[in-house]
């Protein structure tokens, strides 16, 4: 009987982080405002986190961001804009290889990383986003992009 719950708990779990490894569900337009906010302030804890060389929780940091891009990206792939489904891809790699680093202790690449992925997301929000004029430091999908 012990045998049977260990085996259940195993399952469960390797369920539980199958579905994790594919995101978060982005399908409407609040869900992704929802996703940009959690990379957002997941984002803005990591240069303290740094700073103290807690590069575990930098990781999971990542990890968290990385969900929330694949939502992004299937956002998009759904809504038939390939431009920008290709925009999150690239986050995605570039949020992979800080991953890496973080979990390699290289802080050089990590630093190399965040600034790669600072430039993506830059170059998806010149695109597709602009400031959200109800809510200072906060951007929206453009008008007409969907």
């Amino acid at each position: 009987m012990k045998k049977c719950r260990v085996w259940t708990f195993v399952m469960a779990t390797a369920w539980a982080g199958a579905l994790a490894a594919q995101g978060v569900k982005v399908t409407t337009v609040e869900d992704h405002d929802k996703a940009m906010k959690t990379i957002s302030s997941n984002a803005r804890a990591v240069p303290k986190l740094l700073e103290s060389g807690a590069l575990g929780e930098v990781k999971n940091r990542y990890v968290a961001i990385r969900e929330q891009f694949v939502g992004v990206e299937g956002f998009w792939a759904a809504h038939e804009n390939d431009d920008a489904a290709m925009l999150a891809r690239n986050a995605i790699a570039k949020v992979d290889a800080i991953i890496k680093a973080a979990e390699a202790s290289d802080r050089p690449a990590i630093d190399a990383g965040i600034k790669e992925l600072v430039s993506a997301c830059a170059a998806c929000h010149t695109k597709y986003r602009e400031p959200d004029p109800t809510t200072p430091n906060s951007f929206v999908i453009k008008k007409g992009v969907l």
